[in-house]
């Protein structure tokens, strides 16, 4: 039996207080918990590799596009490139698998003119102090952005799979342009 979540009761109950500011904002927070959670779900799904791991990534596309979690959260979109190039590898689809891994590398370079911090937009626009306060590890990433490229890279460079991929045409090209741009 399906019961309401105990944060749309508490949703409810700040809509009933007419303190709109403060509902939006908690309404913001748990959406953006919500929406993170079903796409790691999601992509746990995916690991399966069941008959319909294909359409389970095509739904995390489409949260991840309707969401704008490129401009959000950069680092969530980059591993789910990757688990999808992987994905793709492991069924023998090259034209795909690269497809990824250069959405992958584009992301990389975009990213560069950016940063790899966790932060709200125009629809998410009252989490941020929020998510300075709760991640439990700020809203910075961990490690420095060349760490981040080095770690991508690495998992396609290094990756035995990966090699037919990445050492001919455009993909050759970005890996290249990533390493020029971020010197490594």
């Amino acid at each position: 039996m399906l019961s309401i979540s105990k944060d749309c009761l508490v949703a409810s109950a700040y809509l009933k207080t007419k303190k709109e500011n403060e509902a939006d904002q908690k309404l913001q927070i748990m959406i953006y918990k919500n929406v993170i959670d079903l796409i790691t779900l999601l992509m746990m799904k995916s690991s399966l590799h069941d008959e319909d791991w294909v359409e389970t990534l095509e739904r995390v596309e489409v949260l991840i596009e309707t969401f704008n979690l490129t401009e959000i959260n950069v680092s969530i979109v980059l591993n789910f490139y990757l688990s999808l190039a992987t994905h793709y590898i492991e069924d023998n689809n090259l034209k795909l698998a690269s497809q990824y891994v250069e959405k992958l590398l584009n992301l990389l370079i975009e990213s560069k003119e950016k940063t790899f911090k966790i932060r709200g937009d125009e629809y998410f626009n009252q989490i941020d102090e929020w998510l300075d306060e709760n991640l439990l590890l700020s809203t910075n990433p961990n490690r420095s952005d060349d760490m981040i490229v080095c770690f991508y890279l690495e998992a396609i460079a290094n990756n035995e799979s990966f090699k037919g991929i990445i050492s001919e045409g455009k993909v050759k090209f970005l890996v290249d342009k990533v390493r020029e741009i971020y010197s490594l």
